[in-house]
């Protein structure tokens, strides 16, 4: 058997639907959806969304200067 790609999650029947369960960088995030398919797409783009939120706090950018910050947030649409 091989292992699912990191940032893949796991899809399983759920109510009258599916729901997918994406975990990485010790976040977990799901989302549902009427077939599997939706419910994987609704799910990879909540962790899109997430990381554009985090960007901040995210380990590479660690050593982001408060004035380089500053600006990128100024000038963000």
């Amino acid at each position: 058997m091989q292992r699912k790609k990191n940032g893949d999650g796991h899809t399983y029947p759920f109510r009258n639907g599916f729901r997918t369960v994406i975990k990485t960088r010790g976040i977990t995030l799901s989302a549902t959806g009427k077939t599997a398919a939706e419910s994987k797409r609704k799910a990879k783009e909540k962790l899109k969304r997430s990381e554009r939120l985090n960007w901040g706090a995210s380990s590479r950018h660690a050593s982001t200067t408060l004035g380089e910050f500053m600006t990128w947030w100024l000038k963000r649409d």
